[in-house]
């Protein structure tokens, strides 16, 4: 794992519930998740960002 962009992440279902959280360098493996609507939040030193994911 590269450090250097090393983040926490969340993970949350289309009606805000905590599905997994962790820390990740440039990937995280979603193959485990139904088809639907996601919202991962990464955050790292005082920065977060928010973005949507639709699983097919």
């Amino acid at each position: 794992m590269n450090t250097d962009f090393l983040m926490d992440f969340t993970v949350y279902s289309s009606i805000g519930q905590k599905i997994s959280e962790g820390k990740t360098d440039r990937k995280i493996n979603i193959s485990e998740l139904q088809s639907g609507v996601y919202y991962f939040r990464f955050k790292k030193d005082n920065q977060t960002t928010i973005r949507k994911v639709i699983k097919n």
